[in-house]
């Protein structure tokens, strides 16, 4: 995923804390966060692709520190309840995969 963003020309900043180390080398044109805070405060988009417990966990709250306001859950782990208040209150867009 972050390989096809590069290619169209997008800076992407990850934050992975679990395993920042292994995917640097992967693709070393990705900038890593070295925090949670930091990647969201720099992001246009947040993509979530995985089912991580530090994701389960953020809030409308987290995501309204972005520079825009993009929230692409393909995993459906962003509960509605804990997101209330994003789409409307805070311009927010929430894609979510409706599957």
């Amino acid at each position: 995923m972050a390989e096809a963003l590069l290619k169209k020309g997008a800076k992407v900043v990850g934050f992975n804390p679990i395993g920042a180390d292994a995917f640097h080398p992967e693709v070393p044109k990705v900038e890593i966060a070295k925090g949670l805070g930091s990647a969201l405060a720099r992001a246009d988009a947040w993509i979530v692709h995985n089912d991580w417990p530090e994701w389960r966990d953020l809030t409308a709250a987290d995501f309204s520190r972005m520079r825009r306001n993009v929230v692409v859950d393909g995993r459906r782990i962003q509960g509605r309840e804990a997101m209330e208040g994003v789409e409307r209150g805070a311009g927010m867009r929430m894609l979510l995969n409706q599957e």
